[in-house]
């Protein structure tokens, strides 16, 4: 059996760097989740329900289970160095018992590569000094799972400060222009919507404010009454109709 490289199918080689020069925060941790989740997808998986490749090993067991058609995911066990057969054991028994011990070696294999493939990538992407605390002075990261260092990189660095939201409330207001697409003003309003979910909510009238003083200042529309405006809550957050 050829050897497996879980790098060799991550959808991003290089998770995007954390410069020494400023700290983690909530928007470069964000970008690193986004890379590493995709990563951690692109490894197929029948644990978990099957859907979503080895994705638990970068959630919270909560939020993985949240998930729809998500079931708890259990860690593979390495099954030992060779297969046990009864001593009645009859040559199907046999075959089947080295069937099952072969697909269980397997799936642990898949399961410690992937582990520490994206272990390495976000290690090489996080400055050791902001992960230093977790690392043991004779085996280094060996026993830390990169859940374990993420966990400590969100807990430790990724708190939204006041500062963050009035950054995101100009960030939704930023000046759009009719040279641009209309879907450019509707993401920039639901990212706003979306970062300051948790925090201190953006609620749709406010979005849909910002949306009516957005383009009437592009001069595009001026007659507000000529805008038809709604916003709705859903999955993909907010939308917003404009007819002229």
């Amino acid at each position: 059996m050829a050897t497996f490289v879980a790098s060799d199918h991550f959808t991003t080689s290089t998770l995007t760097p954390i410069s020494m020069d400023d700290k983690p925060n909530y928007n470069t941790l964000k970008v690193l989740h986004q890379e590493i989740n995709a990563n951690a997808m692109a490894i197929s998986s029948t644990l978990g329900g099957g859907h979503y490749g080895h994705l638990a090993l970068v959630l919270p067991a909560a939020t993985f289970i949240a998930l729809p058609d998500a079931i708890a995911w259990v860690n593979p066990a390495h099954p030992g160095p060779n297969p046990v057969h009864a001593g009645t054991a009859t040559a199907a028994q046999i075959t089947e018992t080295n069937r099952l011990f072969a697909a269980h070696e397997l799936r642990f294999l898949f399961y410690k590569e992937t582990q520490n493939a994206l272990k390495k990538q976000l290690l090489e992407a996080v400055p050791d000094t902001f992960t230093k605390i977790l690392k043991h002075e004779m085996y280094g990261y060996a026993q830390v799972t990169v859940l374990a260092i993420l966990t400590h990189l969100d807990t430790t660095y990724g708190t939204v400060h006041a500062d963050d939201l009035e950054d995101n409330w100009d960030q939704m207001h930023a000046a759009w222009s009719p040279t641009q697409p209309i879907e450019d003003l509707y993401n920039q309003i639901k990212d706003a919507q979306k970062f300051a979910r948790d925090h201190d909510a953006i609620t749709d009238k406010m979005a849909v404010r910002a949306a009516i003083k957005n383009l009437t200042k592009s001069g595009v529309f001026m007659d507000a009454d000529k805008i038809q405006k709604r916003i709705h809550e859903s999955a993909t957050g907010c939308a917003i109709a404009v007819q002229t």
